[in-house]
């Protein structure tokens, strides 16, 4: 039993009793100390050091390098990007002192995952509380975290005394009640689906009561009440809120899940629901909601897709029992969610990688309008240049606006205030230059640079030089083409004056053209003087490689390839020397001498060649003789195979013909080759017709003895 002695709310007394054998035993009166709150946050608070400050232009704290806070410069700003440029963020509010630095507020932090809690004690100020969202990039106050702050079940969340915050996104504010909440316990349903936490107020000694479900991710309406309790089936007692003392109290009952324990129902333990149990079902079914939500953001955030695969993905490695038949097989829309958001994450990247591209083209382009219409804002120029270069930016900014409505997701409202903005800019700018153009000596500029040139020109010395005097006479050009279409837009009334303008013009024009000959006839003389030595050395380096590769032809084959090298250098050099007739008409001749050197030494080549080839086929033929005289000789096959196989003379039969065969003359080749199977063919023949001859003699002989023998002995028996 716990009294309050005085206004403080610290200031109690308290009395202790044992509940012993149903009675009640009177312990002692000093027992204030274990009447404290429990742990008030489920999660510890880190302080932002200085290793956190980012440096720069707008220097800020890194929390967890999610989000990037100060209090500088007047105002709290809240930033989503590491970007120090910039002073903008996506939330900000005031602070009472101006002018401190970043060192003067206290900051802490704590990251739990999708969600950054995080405090802000500005220079003499009270703390300010901050959840952000990174997933969505949002950011919401809730200064109830002063006083509690619990863990939501399963990684959920935060919950506070008026209000919650989910990691998928969504933050609820209850109440807007701002009193002094202390957390004081959790009761839990048994199947593990709603929590109910308890919070006090220590200053009206009322309770609140939120119910939390973990399936649906949400919160009732909370219970304000004097008292309550709970009885073992669940049923919910308490005495609704009074804020003055009275002797009687309004007592209110209401079922909730909230009981001790779950009766089972014995009838359905042979079912895999009954085994797998409620809390795992409840479990499931609280991880699809979650998937369920995050189907229904529609591109909230960049992660989106990932997150659902890797939810999806989760739920079917952790819940086994997905795919039996009595749970329906829950695995099955699982997986195909899975295999959509991975074809949805190429799209979507693609989608983003886009519209980046397309904002950072148009962000890019709106800078620099913004930057030529500022340049521009003074009307009239002191020189003709000044107009020329002012109307010149805005044209080719008029052509980017115009390409980039090109460009997938571009804003068109955005495109037709710049387009119009540059127009009128363009409009004000072409009336002043031709105001300007009416002066005494307006194109005096353009008439000295004119002059420059032809200075230039005649001082000319080396040809490379004539390139830089070229794009000098092209912008001239170019700026000269502008201003004549600068006078043919625009509406003159007096056309003697746009006539007058465009003949000062012209005259500037044709003596551009005059410089433009000038220069091609006075970089002509010095280039052939200059390439007349440089030529002279690459025909000596070209006699020099003749003569190379003439010494290292030994074959007609090597004779075309080095003619073919020496063919593709001499066109290398007739590009270079395309302008100088003189030159071409020598490297012709070198062309006609080069082939003639390498046709001559193609010719003897070939001769020699084939002269060696038909001697190498006499000495083959000469031996295949011999080797046939000797393969006849031989009086078994077995010896002739031999002999075919293992003579000498036989082998060197083969080397002449792989001689020939090197020699290119595969015809002659072939034929050795033939000659030498033909003759061990036509020995082998020979042999068994020897043999038969051989059988017949002796069968002839022997029926000749036969028949002798019986005329013998006939003539035998007639004498007798």
């Amino acid at each position: 039993m716990v009294f309050q002695l005085s206004e403080s709310t610290t200031d109690i007394k308290a009395f202790k009793w044992l509940i012993k054998e149903n009675k009640l035993i009177y312990v002692d009166s000093r027992s204030a100390s274990e009447t404290s709150y429990p742990q008030q946050h489920g999660f510890v608070w880190t302080k932002a050091t200085r290793d956190m400050q980012r440096s720069g232009k707008h220097p800020h704290i890194s929390l967890a390098d999610k989000v990037f806070v100060e209090s500088i410069g007047g105002d709290i700003t809240i930033k989503i990007e590491d970007n120090t440029d910039t002073g903008k963020g996506i939330y900000s509010e005031d602070v009472i002192h101006k002018d401190q630095n970043l060192d003067d507020a206290e900051i802490h932090f704590c990251d739990l995952d999708n969600l950054v809690l995080f405090k802000i004690k500005p220079y003499q100020e009270t703390e300010r509380y901050f959840i952000y969202n990174h997933k969505e990039k949002t950011v919401s106050r809730a200064d109830a975290l002063k006083y509690s702050g619990l863990l939501l079940p399963e990684n959920q969340g935060v919950l506070f005394s008026n209000g919650y915050a989910l990691q998928t996104g969504g933050l609820k504010v209850i109440s807007q009640d701002q009193n002094r909440l202390y957390y004081l316990r959790t009761v839990i349903e048994p199947n593990g689906e709603n929590f109910l936490y308890v919070f006090y107020d220590d200053k009206t000694n009322n309770y609140q009561l939120i119910s939390y479900n973990i399936i649906t991710q949400t919160i009732e309406t909370p219970i304000r009440c004097s008292g309550f309790t709970f009885l073992s089936d669940g049923k919910l007692i308490y005495l609704r809120e009074s804020i003055e003392t009275t002797k009687n109290h309004l007592a209110q009952i209401w079922q909730t899940p909230f009981s001790k324990e779950i009766l089972p129902n014995a009838e359905k333990a042979d079912r895999l629901i009954y085994k797998i149990g409620n809390k795992d079902i409840v479990r499931v079914m609280a991880e699809s909601q979650e998937l369920i939500t995050l189907l229904n953001k529609k591109d909230s955030y960049s992660g989106l897709y990932n997150d659902i695969v890797k939810l999806a993905t989760f739920i079917l490695d952790t819940y086994y029992f997905l795919g039996e038949e009595e749970i329906q097989k829950l695995d099955q829309p699982l997986k195909e969610i899975r295999a959509i958001a991975h074809s949805a994450i190429n799209e979507y990247e693609k989608v983003v990688e886009q519209r980046k591209n397309t904002e950072e083209a148009l962000e890019k382009i709106k800078h620099s309008c913004d930057k030529i219409l500022d340049e521009t804002k003074r009307l009239h120029y002191s020189q003709l240049t000044e107009y020329i270069d002012a109307l010149s930016q805005i044209r080719a900014l008029r052509g980017e606006v115009t390409g980039a409505r090109e460009l997938k997701y571009a804003d068109p409202a955005l495109l037709d205030v710049l387009e119009k903005s540059l127009a009128d800019r363009y409009t004000e700018l072409s009336n002043a230059c031709v105001d300007f153009l009416l002066q005494e000596g307006a194109l005096l500029p353009y008439e000295e640079k004119a002059q420059k040139i032809s200075e230039n020109i005649i001082a000319l010395q080396k040809a490379i030089d004539a390139k830089t005097i070229d794009e000098n006479i092209n912008t001239l050009s170019g700026q000269l083409e502008l201003l004549v279409d600068i006078v043919n837009n625009l509406k003159i009334e007096d056309t003697s004056q746009s006539t007058q303008i465009i003949e000062n013009i012209s005259l500037i024009f044709a003596r551009l053209n005059q410089e433009r000959l000038e220069l091609s006839k006075r970089k002509r003389e010095i280039s052939g003087k200059e390439l007349a030595s440089d030529f002279q050395a690459q025909i000596t380096l070209f006699d020099q490689s003749v003569i190379n590769f003439l010494e290292l032809s030994q074959t007609p084959e090597k004779c075309d390839e080095y003619l073919t090298k020496l063919s593709i250098q001499l066109e290398e050099m007739e590009t270079k020397f395309i302008d100088f007739e003189e030159f071409i008409q020598q490297i012709g001749t070198k062309r006609e001498e080069v082939y003639a050197h390498f046709q001559n030494k193609r010719v003897q080549l070939t001769e020699s060649r084939n002269k060696r080839t038909q001697n190498l086929f006499d000495a083959a033929q000469r031996i295949l003789k011999s080797v046939q005289t000797k393969a006849e000789s031989f009086d078994s096959e077995n010896d002739i195979n031999g002999y075919f196989a293992a003579d000498l003379m036989v082998e060197k039969v083969r080397d002449l013909a792989r001689q020939l065969a090197e020699l290119e003359d595969s015809a002659k080749s072939e034929e050795i080759q033939t000659l030498l199977k033909t003759s061990q063919q036509e020995a082998v023949r020979k042999l068994k017709d020897k043999k038969r001859s051989t059988q017949m003699v002796k069968a002839l002989l022997r029926w000749e003895i036969i028949s002798l023998r019986s005329i013998s002995r006939n003539w035998i028996l007639l004498w007798s």
